[in-house]
């Protein structure tokens, strides 16, 4: 049993677990830069309806505003799950890589023995 561990162990100090401890650390800062995007474009919407309402107040204003925000909103829900999807594949990715390593740690403790 302390083989196994000490084999885990190994495996987590090897290049796969880095390359979790990389993946994780790309996730965040994906997750960070697609906030920034997300509130910037939220900024654009408010402030294109704002001055669609208060300025002009006339419905082809409106009207071009609501186009607007709803392309601005596909583009970024699109852009949002692109990128999720990206990071999933990423993370099963790691995780089989994980599994069939510590599977082949547990092979080679069963057959030391």
């Amino acid at each position: 049993m302390e083989s196994l561990l000490q084999q885990v162990d190994e495996i987590k100090e090897g290049p796969i677990g880095k390359e979790a401890a990389e993946l994780l650390t790309i996730v965040a800062i994906l997750a960070i830069l697609l906030g920034i995007v997300v509130a910037l474009a939220v900024v654009a919407v408010v402030e294109v309806l704002v001055l669609a309402i208060t300025v002009e107040k006339s419905v082809i204003w409106l009207g071009i505003a609501a186009v607007l925000a709803v392309a601005v909103e596909a583009v970024v829900v699109e852009g949002f799950v692109a990128v999720m999807l990206v990071v999933a594949a990423a993370v099963v990715t790691v995780v089989e890589n994980l599994g069939i390593s510590q599977g082949s740690a547990l092979r080679q403790l069963h057959f030391s023995q």
